[in-house]
């Protein structure tokens, strides 16, 4: 598994040629729930609310919904998503990017490069062509963050394919709020060490197959409902590189806290409400569904209707 892989797919939590279509997806497992990863949650007062992972990137037709969650999302009276992307524009995110991510007055980003990185970051703005002058005040993680768009293009992989983009385009409630704001998501980044966005950053640069199987494992996991697979990859992407595991502490494991106390407001706060954030947040004992179980909610994973036995033919008289 490569180690910039890794980070991309996390980041899946925060371009592209044209692709040929993509070929049949393949049946899911025995074993496992065969359907995209979700849950039903129950609080302790009989409050209802569905709870769906998403892959913030995709494949065209990839990343579609179980019925069971159309349902839900038609049926529900508020949309909750990691943002409230009803009211996100493009250049709120840009505005708030470049107030947060500026260098202190005097410092530049070679100054807090090491010089492997700042090295990496050179052969790469030489080979697209990308000057970097105007990048030299900015943190390291701002620009990480402006690479993973060309990544995941490499893959076919847009926005506008992930589930967030899906579900605010399907028949939906009107009612939209969001458990995080774009401050809160950013701060995370800026709030880690100068060694850590470094680290961050070079996981990008650094050269990699583009069909690496990390992405592509933990998609396949997110599609058919196998939390434990999709665990694995989690866990596998934190022992493949212990300098990156202050990246994983913020954001995953510090945001699922935060989250769940979040989808505790929202269930008490409505009559039924569908709730979408990326798919590496509900897994493993430290994910939000273990948080709200440890908090008296009933939480049941969402699993595919199984099919009627057939039936034996009637016997000839």
């Amino acid at each position: 598994m490569t180690r910039r892989r890794t980070v991309a797919a996390t980041l899946l939590a925060l371009a592209c040629a044209s692709q040929p279509p993509p070929p049949p997806l393949p049946p899911c497992a025995a074993g496992t729930a065969g359907v995209p990863l979700a849950f039903e949650l129950r609080a302790p007062n009989g409050q209802q609310a569905f709870l769906q992972g998403s892959v913030h990137f995709a494949r065209e037709r990839e990343a579609g919904l179980g019925s069971r969650a159309q349902q839900a999302l038609a049926e529900a009276d508020v949309l909750v998503g990691e943002l409230d992307m009803e009211n996100l524009t493009q250049e709120k995110v840009a505005r708030e990017v470049f107030e947060m991510g500026q260098l202190p007055p005097g410092q530049t980003l070679r100054d807090v490069l090491s010089p492997e990185t700042w090295n990496l970051l050179e052969e790469r703005a030489q080979a697209s062509n990308m000057p970097l002058e105007p990048l030299l005040g900015m943190k390291p993680w701002v620009l990480a963050m402006t690479f993973i768009g060309p990544a995941l293009g490499q893959l076919g992989m847009t926005r506008e394919q992930g589930v967030e983009l899906q579900v605010y385009a399907s028949k939906r409630p009107n009612a939209t709020r969001g458990l995080e704001t774009i401050g809160d998501q950013l701060a995370l980044f800026d709030n880690m060490s100068y060694p850590a966005q470094d680290r961050m950053l070079r996981d990008m640069l650094e050269p990699a197959d583009p069909g690496a199987l990390d992405l592509e494992t933990m998609f396949a996991a997110w599609r058919c409902g196998d939390a434990p697979g999709l665990e694995a990859v989690l866990d596998g992407m934190q022992s493949s590189d212990p300098e990156l595991l202050p990246f994983y502490e913020a954001t995953i494991f510090q945001r699922n806290a935060s989250m769940a106390k979040g989808v505790q407001s929202v269930v008490a706060e409505s009559q039924r409400a569908f709730i979408v954030v990326g798919a590496l947040h509900l897994v493993g004992a430290r994910g939000i569904p273990a948080l709200l179980e440890q908090q008296g909610f009933q939480v049941e994973q969402v699993r595919a209707a199984a099919l009627p036995e057939p039936t034996a033919p009637p016997a000839a008289p």
